[in-house]
Parts: structure tokens; sequence; C-alpha cells
């Protein structure tokens, strides 16, 4: 029987700082390009309705973020993201719970029938959570040089056995 230790909430005015101080504290250009959906980077304070953003909470802590963009106009797919803000909170299987929260919602909510995602190979700590998760290597894209300098494939993870009972 697991215990549930997060929760995750929708992105709401106010989140924004929170998000901010997190790109300033810690440097998360070895590990992932972007560490926010594309309509906060362009410094909207609202997701559109081809984004969806949780804050993840640990208590009365937000913790980080996941995100479903790209979403289809059929709403049948949509690419997930997730950034946790502070190294204190890797390594204790937190990711893994709030990506599986994140895709309880597409499955069970939205009616995805495909989640997918992109991370760096080098990423391992990443891979091993959407492992978890139910992903599965989909493709793996030509090494290419990244803003930090490094060297690596960029793979695409999908979600399998999209059934309800693992989620």
């Amino acid at each position: 029987m697991s215990v549930e230790r997060l929760s995750i909430r929708p992105y709401g005015p106010g989140d924004l700082p929170v998000w901010e101080q997190w790109e300033l504290e810690t440097d998360f250009s070895p590990y992932i390009t972007h560490t926010r959906p594309a309509i906060l980077e362009r410094e909207e304070d609202r997701p559109s309705t081809e984004t969806l953003i949780w804050m993840v909470e640990v208590g009365d802590l937000t913790i980080g973020a996941a995100w479903l963009e790209d979403i289809s106009q059929g709403r049948t797919r949509a690419r997930l993201s997730i950034l946790l803000g502070h190294p204190r909170w890797w390594d204790q299987g937190l990711g893994t719970e709030a990506v599986r929260k994140v895709c309880n919602y597409g499955i069970f909510h939205m009616g995805l029938v495909e989640i997918f995602l992109h991370v760096r190979e080098l990423n391992k700590r990443a891979i091993r959570c959407f492992q978890k998760a139910g992903f599965v290597v989909d493709e793996v894209f030509p090494r290419r040089r990244f803003p930090d300098g490094s060297i690596q494939h960029s793979i695409r993870m999908k979600l399998v056995n999209l059934n309800r009972g693992q989620y």
C-alpha cells in the first residue's frame, strides 16, 4: 500500500514568482532545455486551452510543476513535462508520483489516448522516473548540441498501456 505524499493543484495567480525563484536558485540547464511551458515562456501568466499546468505540493509547500501542452485539437494526445524546483526534492519518487497524477488526469478527465514527452539522454534520473510511471522509449533523435553545450540524443518517450487499471 502506497501513501500519497503530494498533491497537484491548477496553476494560478501568484505561482509565476515561485517558478522564477526556482529558476534563479537551481541550474537546470544540464537536464532540460525548457523550465516552463511555452505559454509561460512568453511571459503570459495564464495557460491556454492547449496547455494545462499543475503545481506540485507537499503539504503547504509548492515544490514543482507539471504540465500538459501541445494538446491536440481532438484532445487525444498531449506532451508532458515536469520540473521539481530544487534538488532537495529529487531522488525521492516525488517526480514519479506527480507524473502519475497528471497522467491520471489526462486519461480519466481528458480522454487522452497518447501522452508523450522528450528527455535528454543524459538525464538518467528523469528517464528512470518516466519509466517507473509506465513510459517507454519511442524514438531516439540524432545527437545535437543543447544550450548548455552538451551534445546528446533527445529521446521521445510515450506512455503505453493507457488502461485505467494502471492509473
